[in-house]
């Protein structure tokens, strides 16, 4: 009973940071015994990320009121990483060549290790440019330490911040951006970032994508649809099946032609009878 009693505490003091006093008054009331304390468990895990998903939308909503109207720059540490990158983007922007522009990408990629953890500054309250660029870098050097900063970025930017950070966030590779793809996609499924969240889920190309696809997959053109079933075929597992069957319900003769191309590299009895199925089309 101590060891159970220590780790509600710590859920309580957990959910009080997060904001969410009533989930942690529910969670004290819970039973910390057997089967109860489960289910209580589980109750408290699924409404503390009803609240998150509740705050993203406000943020979004906040986000899509001001959009056009630019944030003011906040000043960098002289010295810092970030500074140090500001300078180097800013003159990367002012390169007339590409050649100037691979040099300084060049002199970047020499001290990486140095400059890169600027990256989380640099992408939010400054310059659009500078903040595109920043993006950019964390995508090209799979900078794993600004996947939460492109997940704020991708929340509160305009159109061109937003869908840079997505991209980035696929071309990292690392299953954490999913996290952040996954919220935007909630709040926004406007048709072009349709397209790009499910490319980036596909670059990730790991099973827990799965679930964004079968969100996706309706939600935008047909252009969409298409990034979406390819995007299952990255992935390969039967976790896409989900998305694929509702791909196959409501597609014309191309959405079908995808979906029998990505169902050829997944594995299973479950895929090989939505197959059969396709082929009968």
């Amino acid at each position: 009973m101590r060891g159970t009693a220590a780790g509600g505490l710590i859920l309580v003091v957990a959910a009080s940071l997060a904001g969410c006093q009533e989930l942690a008054d529910v969670w004290n009331g819970a039973s910390a015994q057997g089967e109860e304390d489960r289910l209580a468990r589980e109750r408290f895990i699924k409404e503390r990320e009803a609240q998150r998903t509740h705050d993203l939308e406000r943020v979004a909503q906040k986000a899509a009121r001001q959009q056009g109207t630019p944030e003011a720059s906040v000043e960098l540490v002289p010295g810092s990483p970030a500074q140090k990158l500001r300078d180097l983007l800013d003159r990367r922007l002012a390169c007339a060549s590409d050649e100037c522009r691979k040099a300084i990408l060049d002199q970047i990629r020499g001290d990486a290790a140095i400059l890169l953890p600027g990256i989380r500054e640099l992408v939010s309250r400054q310059p659009e440019p500078v903040v595109v660029e920043a993006i950019r870098l964390a995508g090209l050097f799979r900078h794993v330490g600004s996947i939460e900063a492109l997940g704020r970025a991708a929340m509160v930017g305009g159109v061109r911040v937003r869908s840079e950070a997505v991209w980035a966030l696929g071309e990292i590779r690392d299953p954490r951006g999913l996290v952040p793809l996954d919220h935007l996609s909630r709040v926004d499924a406007s048709i072009d970032l349709v397209v790009a969240l499910c490319r980036a889920v596909g670059t990730i190309g790991v099973p827990a994508g799965a679930p964004i696809l079968e969100r996706l997959v309706d939600a935008g053109d047909a252009r969409g649809r298409v990034e979406c079933i390819r995007a299952a075929g990255d992935i390969g597992t039967s976790d896409v099946l989900p998305a694929l069957r509702r791909a196959a319900a409501n597609g014309d003769a191309e959405t079908l032609e995808e979906t029998r191309r990505a169902l050829a590299a997944i594995p299973g009895a479950e895929a090989k009878k939505l197959r059969r199925r396709l082929r009968a089309r």
